[in-house]
């Protein structure tokens, strides 16, 4: 399932707690865009949204619909849903915006939804909110010694990268959560 948020991102970090971090002026323009490449890479790292927000996913039509499937195969019904760490689904949708029944397994990590009545032929669009309720101080550090990597590299790499060389992935690595997708 490929799944995007529907707001831009808000690092729970503010540009004067990280010009404090590095020491440097907190009217520093380069500050808050350091900020969002930092919390968007550490979303990406931990598998999960920080805060809560709007997801829309779509589980699009298998290429082995495209084949004549047997009546009898069990059809693959359970998505694991990106980016969960609170999560409830608004709606679950396929053509002509038809609502189907689902269950819903947030109490996992990565949450899954399983679709009842899918039958392969249509798309399937699950809107959701994710994020956590409350972002522990390990994250905010970590967030924190991204940010100050790529303002001191800046133009030298990128935030993915950074993410091990600032020293953050150690920080995030309990709050990791592992997908199959």
């Amino acid at each position: 399932m490929q799944a995007t948020p529907q707001t831009d991102t808000e690092s729970p970090v503010t540009a004067a707690e990280l010009a404090q971090f590095i020491g440097v002026d907190s009217d520093d323009a380069l500050l808050d865009g350091m900020l969002i490449a930092a919390t968007d890479a550490v979303i990406r790292y931990i598998n999960q949204d920080l805060i809560q927000r709007e997801w829309v996913g779509i589980v699009p039509v298998p290429q082995s619909a495209r084949l004549q499937l047997s009546p009898y195969t069990d059809p693959l019904t359970t998505f694991e849903i990106p980016y969960t760490a609170l999560v409830s689904v608004e709606f679950v949708t396929g053509n002509d915006d038809e609502d189907l029944e689902y269950t819903l397994e947030s109490q996992r990590r990565p949450a899954r939804i399983t679709v009842h009545g899918w039958d392969y032929l249509t798309e399937i669009r699950i809107e959701y909110t994710a994020g956590m309720v409350t972002i522990p101080a390990a994250i905010k550090s970590a967030i924190m010694m991204l940010a100050a990597y790529l303002y001191d590299h800046r133009g030298d790499c990128d935030a993915d990268g950074g993410i091990k060389k600032s020293g953050a992935a150690m920080l995030l690595r309990p709050y990791r959560v592992e997908v199959s997708l």
